[in-house]
């Protein structure tokens, strides 16, 4: 499977955006059409944090942006950048802080989970449980928990072993119960915050890697 078909391919290209872009507008150009909100919300999140990109357009996905031509009006870009395969590994390993195996926490939604993205957990999951040494936390809005509890996702998740954090991101306050061994996540912007906001070891995984190794 192609890495561009894959969730976890959208961090890591927004890290390379932020590093790249600095301060500026980019436009991405070779996406797939219509790329997921939730794919575009983790792009925007690690562009960011490692950048401080307030916008950036993908064409054929975000509303300025359906070709190249309309969303530059005509103009020349700034400048022009191919991203590589080597760019993105080397994003992978930027993100990534230890070469530790064994870990003692899982973090994912930074930014927030989405529904849908709380449902391919659960099938990821497949009725296993997370390992009793392994915290696995995952931070979504209130009303999306709302929503969650009403499916009944929410007991079978916590029953896995999954914790809800709401309205708060777990880089940000002190919520993790294990600090000492290393925290793996899915999210490039946990990845980048969290070593110096909690001094703790991060592994950047996918999240069926983080889940992989949770369990």
């Amino acid at each position: 499977q192609q890495l561009i078909e894959r969730d976890v391919f959208y961090p890591l290209l927004g890290h390379v955006l932020g590093k790249l872009s600095g301060n500026g507008v980019p436009v991405i150009d070779g996406l797939p059409p219509m790329v997921s909100e939730d794919r575009l919300k983790a792009l925007g999140a690690a562009a960011a944090s490692a950048g401080s990109i307030g916008l950036f357009h993908a064409v054929g996905s975000t509303p300025e942006a359906p070709t190249l031509e309309a969303v530059l009006g005509g103009r020349e870009p700034e400048s022009s950048v191919v991203v590589n395969q080597e760019d993105l590994r080397s994003a992978w390993h930027m993100l990534t802080t230890t070469e530790a195996s064994t870990i003692g926490s899982v973090s994912l939604g930074t930014p927030h989970y989405s529904l849908a993205e709380i449902g391919t957990l659960l099938e990821l999951l497949d009725g296993r449980s997370v390992h009793p040494e392994v915290s696995f936390y995952v931070s979504t809005g209130r009303d999306v928990l709302a929503e969650v509890k009403l499916r009944g996702w929410e007991r079978r998740l916590r029953t896995a072993g999954v914790i809800f954090v709401t309205d708060t991101c777990t880089y940000i306050t002190p919520i993790l119960a294990e600090t000492k061994l290393p925290a793996m996540t899915d999210s490039a912007k946990w990845a980048y915050y969290a070593p110096g906001n909690l001094g703790i070891e991060v592994i950047f995984g996918s999240t069926e890697e983080c889940v992989a190794s949770a369990v």
